[in-house]
């Protein structure tokens, strides 16, 4: 069996600033519902920052973080538009939290056994 594991680091922190160019260049925080911390780049990751945290929290660990609202709307969306691409590879596709999934690449390896 062989199968990929496709991921995108900081996936809804990677959205917010391709939509949000200004929000570069520093720790980013995503504050999602019941003001816990729905997603951080890799900055404020690297200050302890962790999704589930309270944002207060988040501003203790990382006080130079920009703290925003997550959209989690446009997260779902963007997830969705993902899991439809790997679907182009295989129709057994797993998703594995945000912006991530394990694809099964079983019958498109078997397809090409000669060519590995």
């Amino acid at each position: 069996m062989s199968v990929l594991y496709c991921t995108i680091p900081h996936f809804a922190a990677a959205l917010a600033r391709r939509d949000h160019p200004e929000w570069k260049g520093g720790p980013l925080v995503l504050v999602g519902p019941e003001d816990r911390v729905f997603g951080v780049s890799a900055e404020a990751a690297a200050c302890g920052v962790v999704a589930g945290m309270t944002s207060r929290m988040a501003q203790v660990r990382c006080s130079e973080a920009h703290l925003q609202d997550a959209d989690l709307a446009r997260s779902r969306a963007e997830l969705e538009v993902l899991l439809q691409l790997l679907e182009g590879l295989s129709p057994q596709v797993e998703p594995h939290g945000w912006g991530a999934a394990y694809v099964d690449l079983g019958e498109l390896v078997r397809g090409h056994a000669d060519a590995v």
